[in-house]
C-alpha cells in the first residue's frame, strides 16, 4: 500500500520530466537555429 503522501512523490516526478523535457526541447531548437543560420553562408542575417 503506498503512503499517504504517494501524490506528492507523483507530482514531483511529473514535473521533474516536464521541466528535463522543456530543457531537451530548448536544447533541440538552439540546435536547430544554430544549423539553420550555418547553411545560410557568409553574410547573411
Amino acid at each position: 500500500m503506498p503512503p499517504r503522501d504517494a501524490g506528492y512523490a507523483y507530482a514531483a516526478y511529473v514535473a521533474a520530466a516536464l521541466i528535463y523535457a522543456g530543457y531537451a526541447l530548448s536544447i533541440w531548437w538552439r540546435w536547430r537555429r544554430v544549423a539553420r543560420r550555418s547553411t545560410r553562408g557568409p553574410g547573411a542575417p
